[in-house]
């Protein structure tokens, strides 16, 4: 047989030709989250059930609603390892991270941040922040997924539990 490298090469230039001829189709996937997270040791650990988001603007009422659907689903289960870059400042403090969202029967998507993170706290000593990332690739449905997320994150002063709200989208496929 051909070699291992020998082959992907074949393989690439198969699915390059079957582009050319019109028959590849990129398939975009868009999701949104809320993740409810509980970290371990300097990694969090988060999941996320299945959901409906709500926001209302007009006639004087901006509000926003997260509707959990509580069915037998498996959540979705994020993992990623932040590392601190600049921590001197509590108030606003600077960070990286990277990990992945699996999604249970389909595959997962492994993230890296493509900029740099931000946490503040509040006079109350409430903390937030967000941070945006490049989706590198996955597993199962969603190998050679490309694309970009964000997360925004809040939790209350002294719980050991934070919310972290993502929106992402990518491709799998040319």
């Amino acid at each position: 047989g051909l070699p291992l490298h020998s082959a992907s090469l074949v393989m690439r230039i198969l699915c390059l030709l079957a582009c050319l001829l019109g028959l590849c189709v990129a398939k975009k996937y868009e999701f949104a989250l809320t993740f409810l997270n509980n970290p371990k040791g300097g990694v969090n650990y988060a999941t996320a059930l299945s959901e409906e988001l709500k926001t209302k603007v007009g006639n004087g009422e901006l509000s926003f609603s997260v509707n959990q659907e509580h069915h037998h689903h498996a959540p979705a289960l994020w993992v990623s390892v932040p590392h601190i870059i600049n921590g001197s400042n509590p108030k606003d403090q600077t960070f990286s991270n990277k990990g992945n969202i699996t999604f249970p029967g389909l595959g997962a998507i492994d993230f890296k941040n493509n900029g740099i993170g931000h946490g503040y706290v509040r006079s109350n000593g409430d903390g937030y922040g967000s941070i945006s990332y490049v989706i590198t690739g996955g597993s199962g449905q969603f190998v050679g997924a490309e694309g970009v997320m964000t997360d925004m994150f809040f939790g209350k002063n002294g719980s050991t539990t934070s919310t972290i709200s993502v929106w992402g989208f990518f491709w799998v496929g040319s």
